[in-house]
């Protein structure tokens, strides 16, 4: 049960959610009626059978991507369950000099247990560029990539990882040639074997193949564009590849394979 428990403390981002969620939850069973408290006991009885259970999970990581069955977990309403079930003790307390230690008990679990009101550094925060909380760069390549096919066709791409996870925010038709497992390995955070290595070590490590094999390697993937780090400096060599460059910003720069 040890990657089951840790998963939950990280979770619940620390094991002091996790013990103030299971004070709300044992009430929440206390205070229900007949039919309620059933179903809260049968809903409990399957998680802990099909996901909080590290057999079903190895099981299970056989057949699909290992760790993304975590996801299960935010189906759970941690935050609201917590609010609702504070305050559902805090108003059948029939003493009102009862509830003054509990809000006061309350408050300080909301300012030991959250911690971002104590950061030293201000100067760390700082205001989004958009409402769309995405990088400017990134809203600036996805226009690039609206203009490179028609609306709602797919467009592959061979992107870092950090820009496939913003970019897929602000278009759902880019497919990422490199699967989130190979960096994932790379990072020594995988243990499945690669799909795309000599991709994946190309764009995050400027680790180059020969340029025939490169363009093997972008015809098999039937790849459309590449977003390259500007830092690596990797024009001439794309370039030998067939692939033309149509943007460049600050950090990255976009090429489209011919």
């Amino acid at each position: 049960m040890t990657e089951t428990i840790d998963l939950l403390i990280k979770y619940f981002q620390g094991y002091q959610w996790l013990i103030l969620f299971a004070v709300v939850y044992a009430y929440s069973i206390f205070k229900a009626k007949k039919g309620g408290r059933i179903s809260i006991l049968v809903g409990t009885v399957l998680f802990f059978v099909f996901i909080y259970n590290d057999f079903i999970y190895e099981w299970m990581s056989q057949l699909v991507e290992s760790g993304v069955y975590y996801r299960f977990l935010w189906i759970i309403p941690v935050t609201i369950w917590i609010a609702y079930g504070l305050v559902m003790i805090f108003l059948d307390l029939e003493k009102w000099w009862l509830r003054i230690p509990f809000v006061l008990a309350a408050l300080a679990c909301m300012f030991l247990m959250d911690h971002t009101w104590l950061e030293p550094d201000r100067g760390t925060w700082s205001r989004p560029e958009n409402v769309s909380l995405i990088p400017g760069e990134v809203l600036d390549i996805s226009d690039v990539l609206t203009d490179e096919h028609p609306y709602g066709e797919k467009i592959r791409c061979v992107l870092p990882l950090g820009m496939s996870m913003q970019l897929r925010c602000v278009d759902a038709s880019v497919e990422c040639v490199i699967p989130r497992r190979d960096y994932l390995k790379m990072n020594g955070q995988s243990t499945r074997p690669y799909k795309q290595k000599e991709l994946a070590f190309m764009i995050e490590k400027n680790e180059r193949p020969d340029v025939s094999r490169l363009k093997k390697l972008l015809d098999d993937t039937e790849t459309d564009v590449i977003v390259a780090y500007s830092d690596y400096s990797q024009g001439d060599y794309l370039r030998q590849a067939d692939c033309e460059l149509i943007k460049k910003t600050g950090a990255y720069e976009v090429y489209r394979v011919k």
